[in-house]
This record gives C-alpha cells, structure tokens and sequence, in this order.
C-alpha cells in the first residue's frame, strides 16, 4: 500500500473515531506527511485541514498544530492554511485561539514572504493576504478584550516577536525574493526580504502599522500590560 493510500485511510478512519482516538491519527498523519513521505502533503493537505470542522476543540486544536507545520515543509499550502485559520476565527474558544496565535507567531514571516512570492495576479495569493491580515488583527484586538491572561499573552507574543520585528526596518536589506526562490528552514524574514512594490503586500503599510502596534507595546510595558492601555 502506497503512503498516500495510507494517509487516506487514516483521514477516512479519523470521520469515524472518537476524540481521544483522532487526536492519534493526527498524529499518525503527521509522521507520513513529514517524515515517512513528504511527497504526499501537497496531495492530502487539504483533505486534512477539511477535518478541523470536528466538534472537539482538542482535535481542531491539533489540526491547527499540523497546519502550522506545513508551511515549513510545503510553502505552496500557504494559501489552503490561511483560509483554515480564517474559517476558524469563528470560534472564539481560548484554547483554539491560543494554538493559533502561536502558530501565527512561529510562521507568520513564512506567510507573507510566501505570498508576496506568488504571481500578483494571484487571485488565491490576494484572498489569502485579506485572510492573513484579518486573522492578525484579530489577535490583536484580543489584547482589548477579558480573554484569558494566557490567550492575551500568547496574542502580545505574535504582537511583538512577529508583527513588529517583522515589519520593522533591517539592517540586512533589501534583497527580495522573488517568485521560484524556496524559503530556508530555519531563517526569519523580514520587510527586507518582500518587494519595494507589489500588488498587494505593500511593504511601507507594513512598517507604518509595525512602528504603530511598537509604540503600542511600549505603552503596555509601562502600563503594566495590554488590559490596562
């Protein structure tokens, strides 16, 4: 049996399993997807994501950390995992909104520089921006509501290590990439690595906003935190 029939059985055992047993599968998926047979993501990815209409917040919730992991093993899934998360904006469950902020934190330089790759007349690429940007915003406006500490921590976190460090000057740059170009494992991006122009990713609006949310965090930090600004 071929990996990919694997992974198509699991994802068929998975609509039929309990909870406990899914978040297992998950998990078995990720081991084919990422490890055994990497071929294959591209072809399953989104029969996967469609999974995250699950009633269990633990399971969405493990679908959201496979989704996260993707964008570091296939950069043309980018799209397919922004509209995941978008979908998911609706429910506002803390925990599903913490595993999505951290995810945004840990990729959301991968997101932008993936999208600022693709062809501008990229209908895909241009929704998939919208949807990035409004899954940001929305953490951002977390910070002004009574979530949790932990979900607003995990929010100032995206805030700080990715929102504005990645749309802050660099000292590095300019050098965009360019469409063909593959992203490196392990290396941050910043405003320097995306085109002076582009259709849609507009890099000065990107460094306004992240010079705006620094000013922010700096009110935060001596007004001892984002409930009290």
């Amino acid at each position: 049996m071929s990996r990919k029939q694997q992974a198509l059985d699991l994802i068929n055992e998975f609509k039929v399993s309990s909870s406990e047993q899914k978040v297992y599968l998950v998990a078995q998926l990720k081991e084919i997807c990422f490890k055994q047979a990497p071929h294959v993501l591209f072809d399953v990815a989104q029969d996967i994501f469609d999974l995250s209409l699950d009633r269990s917040a633990q399971v969405r919730r493990a679908l959201i950390m496979f989704a996260g992991e993707c964008v570091y093993h296939n950069e043309a899934l980018v799209p397919a995992i922004l509209s995941m998360f978008y979908r998911l904006l609706e429910d506002r469950s803390e925990s599903l909104v913490r595993a999505m902020a951290f995810e945004m934190a840990r990729s959301y330089d991968r997101f932008i520089v993936s999208l600022a790759k693709a062809p501008e007349s990229s209908a895909a690429a241009r929704t998939a921006y919208s949807q990035l940007q409004d899954i940001a915003h929305s953490f951002l406006d977390t910070l002004s509501t009574e979530a949790s500490e932990q979900v607003r921590t995990q929010c100032v976190r995206f805030a700080l290590e990715t929102y504005v460090l990645f749309g802050l000057p660099s000292p590095k740059g300019p050098w965009p990439l360019k469409e063909g170009d593959q992203l490196r494992m392990g290396q941050f991006y910043s405003c320097a690595d995306l085109p002076a122009t582009h259709a849609f990713v507009q890099r000065d609006s990107i460094e306004a906003e992240a010079a705006q949310l620094f000013i922010r965090c700096e009110g935060w930090c001596r007004s001892g935190g984002p409930s009290s600004s």
